[in-house]
């Protein structure tokens, strides 16, 4: 129902009834359900079929009364909506869940008569103390459906219903594959059909992995399931701090409250404690280790709030035993000496000075430095130290000592030297490797380790910021509980037992393969794979006859071909390992490698010893225990342990298949938890699943909420036609202050809905006497535009209400499916922001263009668009500055290293898009060598972006389509319209031509967008483009704006955009338009365009905005005319004249938002877009920010982003402005007027009016509609 303080629709608006009856017949049918005020209209129409025009006219009344009774509900009486509305489908006597999507889709006409109902106090209390738990996170959270052991979102602003579809298809298909195994080992059926969920909520399975994520709090971050690793334990003179955030000076005027973890926060909090201590295991013979300490370098000069320890192994370098050349790049041993010689003579600052001499080294020249460049910095950093303590020498002095101090250097490094220095270096490096090996970081070349938790690999930025920000919210998790304090000494000993672990918990050894197989190996679901084994080939062997051995082992036959002593030999003597035997049947591929499949799981044996094959050994005997306390009530005998095996391999495989979906699992069945907590009478649970039904789902909902709305018509889908059993219990909102649903909701999924509008939805129950709005709920994939419309879809009404004849038609249609993805620059470490990226049609002859865009810099991204499901290539757009520059890697996301300069290129790379859901695509790229120094973000000609020897092509992108104008556009007249042809006509100008952005929504928004191009046009001289914001605009409007380019020598070019997953989402439609208006002006436009006029669609143009474009921005981003203040009536109404905005303005102007010039060269260099979007992010968390998003956001930034204020007289608005002033105005905007809520259409009438106008409103308007007839003439003269 939309908002109808001003009346702002086209009062001129005539519907085409024989047009509208061709569409959708009158609809005199009623539903089963149709149950108005008690009057059951289906039972009356059976009755009385000659009155079904009586009928229709009662029901439109009743409906009329009821909804505007329902608008002026006072407060006290919405306060138990939540809860009337929930005892109302307990209440209902036949179908609970029709009741509740009749309720919750069209609850406007039911609030006011919800609102008589009495609660009893059961009810009250039952759901006062869900909430009261649900603030423990003790109870499941509303808006969720459980299937079997997972927990899918129905709430989320990114569902799709395809993923969800292939999520629950997955599950249950799971459920029915561990049915069947179930069954081969067991006659109890009914313990069988919930083994499943049994299995993936045991914990102590799920630490390992196998489970699906366990669900915690709303807020909280998922529990990790890996243990962590205390690498404080023997590290004394082997782990090198580089910096103490206790202690060092540069911390000191940071907090050192840990309570400030609890504080909101976007970022991490600078407190002075050790919070997250990183330790990172490097060889620093290695360009990815040197890299890393880069980025080291750059968190620390960027002060994050982490404590770095730094362990120099020399482990993953080969042994040279000859004698060091001093051309030869630095090796890892070398390093190690030379640094471990410094630590203990001139203690680890010095030590790490050199660390950070050869780190520099590295940066200026992209490769590891030779040895005599190290010898040379060791020298220097001892000179230098010594100086530091006050050593005066004199210039010989120091020459003498940097030369001896050399000497030194060669002869630790060399193999025959016997001095006591290389002696005690080579002891000190030994004990770091000794160290490394004992605590099992030695099975992947490099990692890091996070409060204990170890990563593989160096990739920090990546890797480790993520990780910062989930430890965040674990420790302030441990905060609140009151297990670490300001008075905790060790926050680190904390951080690695954990709230609920022990220090026997804590490993002394973890080996990475350990925590890593899990993820990454190949778990196979073969029901039969102990049947692909040998076991007779080991009988006489296998020395351990154990009988609470689970684990059965196979060994392929390369393991013993080579002999692999310390695979096989531990095995046969393993307390774990019931059989052992041999692979049958492999593959060519895998004949000649060793590896072990462990109760189904694939272990590759490369790199991992007997010590790593213990733990493993031991860690699969703990799942097969916890898989054998589940199976043990349902088992034929206790002699069954194939099943435990087979349950495992099952287990792993359907952790993958879930690792990449967003889902999560429960504790416990949710209709269980909440009987043990709130009772086994509880009136929240509406249905009750049958436990004993093969496939049974529990959905979680308040009544209420945008949720259940969708989830409601998704339960029936399940229940009615896939036949499953569905659980139902309601969670409504102990006390309500406003209303909690103010629109009509339907989703296009029933039968029986389908039956009638063919596909589509179909709203019965809309009330005659209001204005509504539309809006579309669709996947996050789908671009899906207005294809056809009776109406004004903004301004939706009943125009035939005398008779209660409304009936209207809209269709829509997919125009493309969004692709998006992110880009990163492997060299900068860092988003490439502007970089041109194509996608085109890889069965296109031609490589035809079908989408292009530009990178941004927050996070990465990038969107794209594909006409339909199928192959494309992406590439960086060629003959740019951006395919200049750079060069498009050709690898997976997981082969990418910083700076590794060796990674091939590519052309472009292929994506496949294989359905409806689009596809998320990470990319790589490489600055060239060449023009390392050269920023692409610079000043740009119009020929380094466009070839205007050739036409450009019609296509669906920023550079491509949107060049194209309205595509019916008159053939006679391409000189006008064709893109290819005005740009040609305006090199032959000598102005420059002008950009003017806009966007419109309704009917008579588009009507003033028309009349608005109309007036620049006729103002402006030069070359006009406008660019159109297409997402709302109808058909009608660009059959309109074709016949302008065709009469009135303009280009209209269309732009669109998906608001991405990662930023905060709008709800409201008029919001959603502020958003577009001014989130992604960076994006929008092609890179050679220098600059974009917006204006808004009720202006009226009196000047010519060449002299708006040739204006000096000084430098700034954009110009904005600040808000009169002249009209005294008004003043009280401007807001930023007191209060929390006038001290926030600091004496700088607020400005409007309805017209600007934005200098897009400035704009993206200054990065205005991904400061705009961080800024906008950070304040839409408050729901009541942001009033006046459009206007607000750029007006609170300007203090970081500066506004430059346009003249005055460049926009003249009646409400703010004084009358005298309105001589000079440039421009006439058709502000809304707080004091007389005048209709915009009368306004625009009665202002643009007189003796200061060449054209009236009206005339303008005329010469608009003269303009339409005549193009509708021609093209059916010409048809």
């Amino acid at each position: 129902m939309k908002n109808l303080e001003y009346k702002n629709w086209d009062a001129e608006e005539k519907k085409d009834e024989e047009d509208v009856s061709a569409k959708i017949q009158n609809i005199t049918n009623f539903d089963e359900d149709d149950v108005i005020r008690g009057i059951k209209f289906v039972l009356l129409a059976k009755r009385k079929p000659s009155q079904l025009s009586a009928l229709n006219a009662l029901r439109s009344a009743l409906m009329s009364e009821i909804s505007q009774s329902s608008s002026e509900l006072k407060i006290w009486k919405i306060r138990d909506l939540g809860l009337q509305a929930t005892a109302a489908v307990i209440e209902a006597p036949n179908d609970k869940l029709q009741t509740l999507k009749d309720l919750t889709q069209n609850f406007p006409n039911y609030a006011a008569a919800l609102s008589s109902r009495k609660i009893s106090d059961n009810l009250r209390g039952n759901a006062d103390r869900y909430y009261r738990f649900l603030a423990h996170d003790m109870l499941p959270r509303p808006g969720v459906l459980y299937v079997g052991a997972l927990a899918l979102n129905l709430g989320s602003p990114t569902f799709s219903m395809h993923k969800f579809l292939k999520t629950v298809r997955s599950e249950l298909r799971a459920m029915d594959n561990i049915r069947a195994i179930c069954s081969d080992y067991s006659q109890e059926k009914k313990k069988c059909n919930q083994l499943l969920e049994q299995l993936a909520n045991n914990d102590a399975i799920s630490r390992f992995g196998i489970g699906g994520e366990k669900e915690k709090g709303r807020n909280s971050q998922l529990e990790e399931r890996q243990p962590r690793v205390d690498l404080l334990t023997g590290s004394k003179g082997v782990v090198t701090y580089v910096n103490n955030i206790e202690k060092d000076d540069q911390y000191t005027h940071w907090p050192r409250s840990l309570r400030n973890l609890l504080q909101p926060s976007w970022r991490l909090h600078a407190i002075a404690r050790n919070l997250y201590t990183v330790i990172l295991v490097v060889d620093i013979g290695n360009d990815i280790c040197l890299e890393a300490l880069e980025t080291m370098q750059l968190m620390l000069d960027q002060g994050y709030p982490v404590r770095f320890g730094l362990v120099i192994t020399s482990l993953f370098s080969a042994v040279d035993e000859t004698e060091p050349q001093k051309n030869n790049p630095l090796d890892g041993m070398q390093a190690s000496l030379l640094f471990s010689a410094l630590r203990l003579a001139r203690g680890p600052k010095t030590a790490l000075d050199w660390l950070f001499r050869i780190v520099a080294k590295f940066s200026d020249s992209g490769k590891s430095p030779k040895l005599s460049q190290a010898i040379n910095e060791f020298a220097n950093v001892i000179v230098h130290s010594s100086e530091k303590k006050n050593e005066q020498t004199t210039g010989s002095v120091r020459t003498d000592r940097i030369q001896h101090a050399k000497d030194d250097a060669w002869e630790l490094l060399s193999p025959t030297s016997m001095s006591t220095v290389r002696k005690e270096s080579v002891e000190a490096v030994q004990e770091t490797n000794n160290y490394v090996e004992i605590k099992g970081l030695c099975c992947s070349h490099f990692s890091f380790a996070l409060n204990g938790r170890i990563v593989p690999g160096l990739n920090l930025r990546d890797e480790l910021l993520p990780l910062l920000s989930a430890e965040q919210a674990r420790l302030a998790e441990l905060v609140a509980s009151g297990f670490i304090t300001d008075k905790t000494k060790s926050i680190y000993g904390k951080a690695i037992i954990g709230k609920d672990g022990s220090r026997d918990a804590i490993q002394t050894r973890f080996s990475l393969f350990l925590h890593t197989y899990f993820k990454r190996s190949d778990h196979t679901f073969l029901p039969d794979f102990t049947k692909n084994i040998n076991y007779t080939v080991f009988n006489s062997l296998q020395q351990n006859n154990s009988q609470e051995a689970l684990l059965f082992v196979a060994v392929s036959p390369s393991c013993i071909t080579t002999m692999n002593n310390s695979i096989v030999v531990p095995l046969l003597s393993s307390e774990h390992v019931a059989r052992v035997g041999l692979v049958l049947n492999t593959t060519n591929e895998d004949s000649e490698k060793c590896y072990l499949v462990i109760n189904g799981l694939r272990v590759d044996t490369e790199g991992i010893n007997e010590i790593d094959l213990g733990i493993i050994l031991a860690t699969e005997a703990t799942v097969a225990e916890e898989i054998s306390k589940e199976l043990v009530p349902i088992m034929k005998t206790n002699q069954n342990k194939e099943m435990i095996a087979t349950v495992r391999s099952f287990l792993g495989k359907r952790a993958q298949l879930l690792s990449s979906a967003e889902v999560h699992s429960l504790s416990q069945n949710p209709v269980q938890i909440i009987r043990q907590t709130l009772g086994k009478d509880t009136p929240l649970i509406v249905l009750d699943d049958d436990s004993t039904e093969q496939n049974s789902m529990i959905a979680v909902l308040d009544p209420l909420s945008e949720a259940a709305q969708r989830g409601v018509s998704v339960l029936l889908a399940l229940r009615d036609v896939a036949k499953i059993q569905v659980g139902l219990v309601l969670v409504p909102s102990p006390q309500m202050s406003e209303l909690p649903l103010k629109n009509y909701y339907r989703f296009a999924l029933d039968d029986k809905e389908k039956e009638e509008s063919q596909g589509g939805a179909i709203f019965k129950s809309l009330p005659p006497s209001h204005v509504l709005t539309l809006r579309l709920d669709t996947p996050p994939a789908w671009d899906a535009q207005i294809a056809e419309a009776d109406q004004d879809l903004d301004n939706l009404r009943c125009l035939e209400a005398e008779t209660k004849n409304c009936h209207d038609h809209v269709s829509f249609k997919i125009n493309s499916l969004v692709l998006g993805g992110q880009c990163f620059d492997v060299v900068e470490r860092r988003p490439p922001n502007g970089l041109q990226l194509e996608l085109t049609n890889v069965l296109s002859s031609d490589a035809q263009v079908v989408s292009d865009t530009l990178v941004m810099q927050n996070l990465g991204y990038f969107q794209l668009r594909a006409p339909a499901p199928g192959m494309f290539r992406l590439r960086l757009a060629p003959n740019t500055r951006s395919a200049q520059l750079y060069e498009l890697l050709d690898s997976s996301p997981s082969d990418f290293t910083l700076g590794d300069l060796n990674i091939p290129t590519s052309d472009s790379i292929q994506t496949m898009f294989t359905d409806m859901d689009g596809e998320i695509m990470q990319i790589r790229v490489r600055k060239r060598s060449e023009f390392k120094t050269v920023d692409l973000v610079e000043k740009l000609q119009v020929n380094d972006e466009i070839d205007d020897s050739t036409p450009a092509k019609e296509t669906n992108g920023v550079l491509g389509r949107f060049f194209s104008s309205s595509s019916l556009n008159n053939k006679k007249n391409l000189d006008k319209s064709n893109p290819a042809t005005s740009f040609k006509l305006q090199e032959q100008s000598s102005l420059e031509p002008i950009h003017v952005f806009s966007l419109a929504t309704g009917a008579l928004y588009e009507r003033f967008l028309k009349i608005m191009m109309l007036s620049v046009r006729k103002r402006t001289s030069g070359p006009l483009h406008f660019w159109l914001f297409e997402n709302y605009l109808t058909p009608n409007f660009k059959s309109a704006a074709a016949a302008l380019v065709q009469y009135r020598n303009m280009s209209v070019h269309y732009v669109t955009y998906k608001w991405p997953e990662w930023l905060r989402r709008q709800t409201q439609k008029q919001r959603i338009i502020w958003g577009y208006k001014i989130l992604f002006l960076d994006v929008l436009f092609p890179k050679h365009i220098p600059k974009v006029i917006y204006v808004d669609a009720d202006q009226v143009v009196r000047s010519d905005l060449r002299d708006l474009w040739n204006l000096d921005l000084k430098g700034r981003p954009y110009g904005y005319t600040p808000f009169c203040d002249s009209r005294p009536d008004t003043l009280g109404f401007q807001f930023w004249r007191t209060g929390y905005w006038k001290d926030h303005l600091r004496g700088k102007p607020y400005h409007i938002s309805a017209l600007y010039v934005v200098d897009l060269q400035v704009f993206r260099r200054m990065a205005v877009g991904d400061q705009l979007r961080a800024v906008y992010d950070q304040l839409s968390r408050d729901p009541n920010s942001l009033a006046n998003l459009d206007q607000d956001l750029p007006n609170y930034a300007q203090h970081s982003i500066p506004i430059f204020s346009l003249p005055q007289d460049w926009l003249w608005c009646e409400s703010w402005c004084s009358d005298s002033s309105k001589s000079r105005a440039r421009t006439i905007d058709l502000c809304n007027n707080p004091l007389h809520k005048e209709n915009k259409l009368d306004m625009a009438k009665r202002i643009i009016n007189g003796s200061l106008f060449v054209e009236s409103w009206t005339e303008l308007d005329r010469e608009v509609r003269d303009i339409e007839n005549a193009a509708r003439e021609s093209l059916r003269f010409s048809t």
